[in-house]
């Protein structure tokens, strides 16, 4: 049983934490997941710069909420 409140408050937790950070991207980080590799994403746009990008890869926008600039994995459309 403790283990089970323990687990809901810290659920609780990470979810309030990222609600009151900025709502809008709340579910963003959800869906980010483990970022792919730099360099993977560096290559994969070298290759794949007029096709389809098979792993996703996108740059965040520095003037952007997410201005660190690294590379992570598209959340699909709804």
């Amino acid at each position: 049983m403790k283990k089970r409140l323990a687990l809901t408050v810290a659920a609780i937790t990470a979810v309030a934490t990222l609600t009151l950070g900025s709502p809008a991207y709340a579910l963003l980080w959800i869906w980010v997941g483990p970022y792919p590799a730099k360099a993977a994403c560096d290559v994969e746009r070298a290759e794949f710069a007029n096709t389809y990008i098979t792993q996703q890869c996108l740059y965040r926008d520095l003037t952007g909420t997410l201005n660190d600039g690294w590379y992570f994995k598209y959340a699909p459309e709804f």
